[in-house]
């Protein structure tokens, strides 16, 4: 607290500036004023700015400048450099006798004012003063040779309400004031005598006696016990030494009591800030919320000396609490106790339901009353928590839980013992809400951590991804670029260049199904790939497996490889809602990793009826194939099924895996000395069981020829229009070119009823294929139009469906797919 200390005013004791300004009524009426250097005005109270004349005003101040006017002329100089003087050092103290116009007549009045600052660290300052009235006949030397008596004193200080004493050296008082009566209770009406001795502790007394002995001029604080047994702090200040060989004193007292709570206030927050501070800098290395729950208890420890504390973590996703810690225990106390229970509680979890929790902890310090036993019955044991109660000797126990945005992440159970304070609950609070604050931040960053982490596993996934393809890529792409090279600088046989040309063909097929299944992959794993579902005759769908099967048999050359196929009998009514493409894709995958598995010998595939499901299963035959090597890929296929495993080489058989996940297929991998997969579906009934065909052979393509028929091609590339124009008029088809949309649609404004289909490319300039087609429509709606584009994301053939295209064909073209469509337009 500030306070001036040369500058008392001659009043015997310190000046509290803090509560001169908080307490200005009763100073002014005191004869005290201030000026305020914010303001430049000088404050006495409004009847004294009334009596100088300022009858109209309603505020307690005047300028300082109107003040100066009121002074005699004589005076004024000299006052004013008393101002300036202060204004430069506030440790001066300036006491002046000078006249002042006081109801229309001039007063003798003497001031004591100095300079002081509220705040040590302001820019801003007061000057403070009292105003006492003077004999003018008196000198000034005179005013100071009046005895010193008691009386004095009192009539002095009556108005500050201060306990005036008069005191021996052995305690006795000799006399005292109203204030003394009021603060020390004693009994005015005793004519026995009072003595101070008694409210004093024996060291006290002998300090307080050797204080009045000496010769300081500072003030002696103790605690002191009136009548009453009421306990407050004290100020002495001694005002005089009655000369009889100092036997006899005139002291002071002020009850400090507010200001000592005040300071030893600060002196705790000192400490709790201090605390608090010491636990940011501790965590600051910590990243894990069970080293942050550590620190946490220690710091409890520090903050809550002699109290027991357990600090507990709680996991939302299981509802179970962890006993992190126990702190403020002595080791000698908690090995009896541990050897008493018979188990460690630090580290035990605990099942706790979510509402019960709820009722127990909040993120406001509360005081437990109920047992603990009691309140987690089944729990905590009523011998348990006795041997704890006992072994510690604990009292009142205060619960806080460590929430942050209504989650809640643990708690502190602090025990007050006989041997420790009463808990500061305020401070515990505190401390729950400063944790609650860590370790929700050091949970997020963990988040961030593990996301970050994901990100670059990802980003290694993609570039595996990314190798691995481009491997891929290249062993195709090496045999189409050198076979195509043979064919144009070698002098080749026919049969040679049949042959030459058939590896480049499945070479680039190979290498289109490789493009096709990644394109899947990304979209899959982004979400963005979609099943449609129909019914499906089940037979129907095994013709199409088999064809597709028979293909890349012949695609990858394997004539080793025997393929079985078993169907039941009466099953040409079966029907699967499924999409046929989608699971024909899947199955074809697994198969190809079968046969590379096998390399030679024979596979089964077929399906079988159980509780009205369709079980598909590819099995391995016949094979060679060590157990040992048949066991390790089929750990690795149940963990690319499980999700355990991904390596980009594996990459197809991750999107087969999600392929028969959207198909809500039951997927099964299984060795029992054969390796074997299994998918089992939901079948449909179909009460009109058609005859289905048997299976045969994939049959070709028939050629028919399309005579007499125009086709428009609308493509910007000529090497594509050069394929499709090969293609074409070898079927007996006649074309038109047009090189953009513009193009396209001003020859069907020309031609209009000559143009029998038209194959739309999309990306083009001048005009793309979507806005082409709408022209078209509004031109001759009776056209077919096919969009034929090197992209086949559904929402491709959505677009083309609603610029009015009647088909969708995806590049590179296949020329028996080419075929059908001209069979469904031109026919």
């Amino acid at each position: 607290m500030l306070q001036n200390h040369n500058n008392n005013l001659g009043l015997g004791y310190p000046f509290n500036v803090r509560h001169f300004l908080s307490n200005l009524n009763r100073y002014y009426k005191a004869g005290f004023w201030f000026w305020d250097s914010n303001t430049n005005r000088i404050h006495f109270g409004k009847k004294f700015v009334n009596a100088l004349g300022f009858k109209e005003s309603d505020n307690d101040n005047i300028p300082l400048d109107e003040f100066f006017k009121l002074v005699h002329r004589d005076d004024k100089k000299s006052l004013e450099k008393s101002f300036q003087r202060l204004r430069h050092n506030s440790a001066l103290h300036q006491e002046m006798d000078f006249r002042l116009k006081i109801r229309e007549e001039w007063q003798h009045k003497r001031i004591f004012a100095f300079a002081v600052k509220d705040n040590p660290d302001a820019s801003s300052y007061y000057i403070i003063g009292q105003f006492r009235n003077v004999d003018p006949v008196k000198s000034d030397t005179n005013t100071h040779d009046e005895s010193i008596t008691f009386e004095r004193f009192a009539n002095l200080l009556h108005k500050h309400q201060l306990a005036l004493l008069e005191i021996d050296l052995d305690g006795t008082v000799v006399n005292w004031n109203k204030s003394t009566t009021r603060l020390f209770q004693f009994d005015s009406s005793n004519t026995q005598s009072v003595s101070l001795r008694e409210g004093f502790a024996d060291d006290t007394w002998k300090k307080f006696q050797e204080w009045l002995l000496s010769g300081s001029g500072k003030p002696f604080t103790s605690i002191y016990r009136n009548i009453s047994g009421n306990e407050f702090n004290l100020s002495w200040s001694k005002l005089a030494d009655i000369p009889q060989d100092k036997k006899r004193f005139i002291v002071a007292a002020r009850d400090i009591s507010q200001l000592v709570e005040f300071q030893n206030q600060i002196k705790r927050h000192d400490f709790q800030n201090e605390v608090i501070s010491s636990f940011f800098s501790q965590i600051k290395g910590q990243t894990t919320p069970d080293e942050i729950f550590l620190l946490l208890g220690q710091t409890i420890e520090k903050a809550f000396p002699k109290s027991i504390s357990i600090v507990f973590s709680y996991s939302a996703d299981d509802s179970f609490v962890t006993l992190e810690s126990i702190f403020g225990v002595k080791t000698k106390a908690w090995d009896t106790f541990i050897v008493e229970l018979g188990w460690n509680p630090v580290g035990r979890r605990l099942f706790i339901e979510k509402e019960k929790l709820a009722t127990l902890i909040s993120a406001n310090v509360q005081e437990n009353i109920i047992p603990f036993n009691e309140l987690l019955d089944g729990i905590v044991s009523a011998t348990t928590f006795k041997v704890f109660e006992r072994t510690f000797k604990i009292g009142k126990n205060y619960i806080s839980g460590i929430v942050k945005d209504d989650k809640l992440y643990g708690g502190i159970i602090l025990f007050q013992t006989s041997d420790s304070e009463p808990i500061d609950t305020q401070f515990l609070n505190r401390i729950s809400i400063v944790a609650s604050t860590v370790i929700d931040m050091s949970k997020a960053n963990l988040d961030s951590c593990q996301m970050v982490d994901g990100l670059k596993k990802q980003l290694a996934e993609k570039y595996e991804l990314l190798t691995y393809i481009n491997h891929s890529i290249r062993t195709p792409l090496n045999s189409i670029i050198g076979f195509s090279s043979m064919l144009d600088f070698t002098e080749l046989d026919k049969s040679l260049q049949t042959e030459y040309l058939r590896i480049i063909q499945n070479q680039s097929k190979s290498l289109l199904d490789l493009t096709n299944e990644l394109q899947d992959f990304v979209r899959i794993s982004t979400g963005a790939l979609t099943v449609i579902k129909t019914k499906q005759n089940v037979n129907d769908f095994f013709h199409e497996l088999k064809a597709n099967i028979d293909f890349r048999l012949g695609l990858l050359e394997l004539y080793n490889i025997k393929v079985n196929y078993t169907i039941p009998e009466n099953t040409d009514f079966l029907e699967l809602y499924i999409d046929s493409g989608r699971l024909n894709q899947a199955l074809s995958i697994y198969f190809i990793q079968f046969i590379k598995f096998i390399q030679t010998g024979s596979l089964n595939i077929g399906y079988s009826i159980e509780d009205d499901k369709i079980k598909i299963f590819i099995h391995e035959g016949d094979s060679s194939i060590d157990s040992k090597i048949r066991t390790l890929f089929t750990d690795d296929l149940k963990a690319l099924l499980n999700g355990t495993y991904s390596h980009s080489s594996h990459f197809n058989i991750l999107l087969a895996n999600r392929l028969l996940t959207l198909l809500e297929g039951e997927v099964e991998i299984l060795n029992d000395g054969k390796l074997k997969l299994e998918v089992k579906f939901g079948l449909i009934a179909n009460e009109t069981q058609p005859q289905a065909d048997e299976l045969s052979e994939e049959q070709a393509i028939k050629r028919v020829e399309f005579k007499n028929s125009v086709v428009l091609i609308v493509e910007d590339e000529e090497i594509n229009y050069l394929i499709l124009n090969e293609l074409l008029t070898a079927w007996g088809v006649s074309t038109i070119w047009a090189k953009n949309g513009r193009e396209a649609v001003d020859l069907v404004s020309s031609l209009n009823q000559g143009i029998n289909l038209i194959l739309m490319d999309i990306r083009m300039p001048v005009m793309d294929g979507y806005a082409a087609t709408m022209e078209i429509k509004q031109v001759n709606s009776a056209i077919p139009v096919v969009a034929q584009t090197a992209f086949s994301a559904p929402q491709e053939r959505l677009k083309a469906q609603a610029a009015g295209c009647n088909g969708y064909i995806t590049k590179p073209i296949d020329p028996n797919i080419l075929h059908h469509v001209l069979e469904m337009y031109l026919a």
